[in-house]
């Protein structure tokens, strides 16, 4: 025997805290404060640990934003010099 439609139909109710909600871009003053950084080490643009905990002290960013930031802003607007690029092959 088959339930009827309205209890087979019935979807799962997620409560609000467990889903993601994007935040949107970054503040603007801490967006400038990563620019300044990247453009001071555009040569090599990889912070060290102790880089990024001083950015995200002074931005009062997550350090995983500072992370996601390096990683798009590599991806989007840096190409390594071939003196880089020999230094990766050996």
């Amino acid at each position: 025997m088959k339930k009827p439609v309205e209890e087979r139909q019935m979807c799962r109710i997620v409560p609000v805290q467990t889903r993601r909600i994007k935040k949107g871009k970054l503040p603007k003053e801490a967006k400038k404060i990563l620019l300044d950084w990247w453009t001071i080490h555009n040569k090599w643009p990889y912070p060290t640990e102790a880089d990024k905990a001083a950015l995200a002290e002074s931005t009062g960013l997550e350090p995983k934003q500072i992370n996601n930031w390096f990683i798009n802003q590599r991806k989007r607007h840096w190409k390594p010099s071939e003196n880089t690029q020999v230094a990766f092959c050996g």
